[in-house]
């Protein structure tokens, strides 16, 4: 993931959550907020892979 992604995730959350962009949002911050990431998205796959979560793609919907 490069920088222009992980702006473009920042700004939204902060948007979102109605943080201040201009002190959240700066390259100094973005390494912290890169290995953030990567850790939280491990966790997710490692928690969806134990407790045999599906995602909306994976499950049968019939409508």
């Amino acid at each position: 993931m490069g920088d222009c992604e992980i702006f473009t995730i920042k700004n939204a959350e902060c948007l979102i959550e109605g943080r201040d962009v201009r002190y959240w949002v700066i390259q100094e911050r973005m390494q912290i907020f890169r290995e953030w990431m990567a850790c939280y998205l491990w966790g997710h796959a490692r928690r969806k892979l134990e407790g045999q979560y599906k995602s909306d793609d994976d499950v049968d919907i019939d409508f």
